[in-house]
């Protein structure tokens, strides 16, 4: 064989292998978990968020189906739930919700690129001037973010940043007119 056929080989059995491969979503949380405790500096936490939220966008939305039945008729309705599946279909759990606030609750929004197309863009935005704090809620406080946080931590990042709220407030119009 020769060089190039060699090397051509070699990165073949690479792409296969790493195709094979799929994150333990479960066991990949409770890393990043111990990982994001361990960090005390804001600008870190956002890096090590920024890392997160890319590992997770390969899994792939379990979704909810509520069927209800009106008059005889039934009415399928699907909707968003904290449940994902591996690209192979296999369920693989929830999700650590990432959640970016305007002044302690006024204006929020999820940080998830599959929810929220901007996420990045509003991380890229954040710096330790801008952000007042970053807080994990384990799983049991987490419920009061809603079903979707149910059994799972929920980061929240609180910034007084005033372009971050121009970007919630156009998100939030922008989905309200579709």
């Amino acid at each position: 064989m020769n060089k190039k056929k060699i090397i051509i080989f070699f990165f073949f059995l690479i792409y296969n292998s790493l195709l094979g491969q799929e994150i333990d979503l479960q066991k990949d949380n409770a890393e990043y978990l111990l990982k994001f405790e361990s960090i005390k500096n804001f600008s870190s936490k956002k890096n090590l968020i920024k890392e997160k939220l890319l590992r997770d966008k390969v899994f792939i939305p379990d979704s909810c189906i509520s069927i209800n039945k009106i008059q005889g008729n039934q009415i399928k309705y699907t909707y968003f739930c904290n449940k994902w599946k591996s690209q192979s279909g296999k369920k693989c759990g929830k999700k650590i919700l990432h959640f970016i606030f305007y002044k302690k609750g006024k204006e929020m929004i999820q940080l998830d690129e599959t929810i929220n197309p901007n996420s990045n863009k509003i991380l890229d935005l954040l710096n330790d001037k801008n952000i007042d704090n970053i807080m994990n809620f384990d799983s049991k406080m987490s419920a009061i973010f809603g079903s979707n946080a149910d059994e799972t931590n929920t980061i929240i990042i609180y910034t007084n940043d005033k372009s971050i709220k121009k970007i919630i407030r156009e998100y939030r119009k922008n989905k309200n007119d579709s």
